[in-house]
C-alpha cells in the first residue's frame, strides 16, 4: 500500500504530461497544416516529409502525391540545378530570408515563391534532421513588375525618339529623365545631366528668379505653364526655347516632380 500511492501519482503525472504533449503536438500540426503560407519540410536526403494545404493549393499536388518523393520534382528544369544548390546549402545551416525560387505546378505552370527557411538539428547541434521552409507566392507581383518594366522600356523607346526635348525634374528641380532630343538641344549627355539642378545646366542667372517663380507655382498645384526662355547650352551658346511644363503626381495625388517639353525656337 505504501508504494501504491506514489506509483499512482506518478502514473497520473505521466499521463498528464503525455496529454499536454499531445495537445501541443496537435496544436502545432494544425498550425502548420492550416497556415495561409505554403510550408514544406524535407529531410537531409531532400525527400519531402511535410506539405501543407497552402502548398497543395499553390502546386496543384495533394500531399500524398509528394510525401516521400525527391524535392527536385517541384522545380522547373531550367532552374532546378540552381534551386537544388541553394537547398543543399541549407543543410549546412544557411538560412533563407528572402530567396526567390520558381515552383513547378502539376499542370505545368510555374509559380514564383519568396522563401525563408531554417534547418533543424539534433541534440548534438551539428546533425541536420530536417529543413522547414515557408513561402509566399509572388507570381502576380513579379508579372506586374515585369509589365511595368516593359511599359517603361516602350515609353523610353518612344520618348528617346521624340523630336522635342523631354525632361523630368524632381521637386528640387534636379533632372530625373533627359531624352535624346534634350541632349541635342542643350549639349549635355543624359548621364551628365541626370541629378544636376537646372541652374547648373541650362538656366542663365538673369532668368533664374522668374523660372523659380514658375517652378514654385507648379509645385503648389498649377496644372501647367508655358514660357519662352533664354537658355544656355553646354558649349556656352545661348538659345531660345519654348517650355511646356506640368506637375507629375503619384497615385495619391501628391506632386512628385515636373515634366517639361522643350522646343528650341532659336
Amino acid at each position: 500500500t505504501s508504494l501504491y500511492v506514489p506509483m499512482r501519482k506518478g502514473a497520473m503525472h505521466l499521463k498528464r504530461a503525455q496529454d499536454e504533449l499531445r495537445e501541443t503536438r496537435d496544436y502545432l500540426e494544425n498550425l502548420l497544416e492550416y497556415a495561409n503560407a505554403p510550408v514544406i519540410v524535407w529531410d537531409p536526403a531532400s525527400r519531402i516529409t511535410r506539405f501543407n494545404r497552402a502548398f497543395e493549393h499553390m502546386t496543384g499536388y495533394a500531399a500524398d502525391e509528394v510525401i516521400g518523393r525527391e524535392l527536385s520534382m517541384l522545380f522547373p528544369e531550367a532552374s532546378r540545378s540552381e534551386a537544388l544548390g541553394k537547398i543543399s546549402r541549407t543543410l549546412g545551416g544557411e538560412h533563407w530570408e528572402s530567396v526567390e525560387i520558381p515552383i513547378f505546378r502539376k499542370d505545368g505552370a510555374v509559380r514564383v515563391a519568396l522563401w525563408n527557411s531554417a534547418t533543424l538539428f539534433a541534440a548534438d547541434g551539428t546533425t541536420a534532421i530536417a529543413t522547414i521552409a515557408q513561402g509566399q507566392d509572388i507570381t502576380e507581383r513579379k508579372q506586374a513588375e515585369e509589365a511595368v518594366r516593359d511599359a517603361h522600356q516602350r515609353l523610353s523607346f518612344h520618348v528617346n525618339r521624340m523630336p522635342l526635348a523631354y525632361i523630368v525634374w524632381d521637386t528640387d528641380f534636379k533632372v530625373m529623365e533627359w531624352n535624346s532630343a534634350a541632349e541635342r538641344v542643350f549639349g549635355w549627355e543624359a548621364n551628365e545631366a541626370i541629378g544636376k539642378h537646372s541652374h547648373e545646366l541650362i538656366v542663365p542667372a538673369d532668368v533664374q528668379p522668374p523660372v523659380d517663380r514658375v517652378w514654385s507655382k507648379l509645385l503648389e498645384g498649377d496644372e501647367s505653364s508655358y514660357s519662352l526662355n533664354a537658355n544656355f547650352r553646354k558649349d556656352g551658346k545661348t538659345i531660345t526655347c519654348e517650355w511646356f511644363n506640368a506637375p507629375l503626381r503619384d497615385a495619391s495625388g501628391s506632386i512628385i516632380g515636373v515634366l517639361s517639353i522643350v522646343h528650341d525656337v532659336t
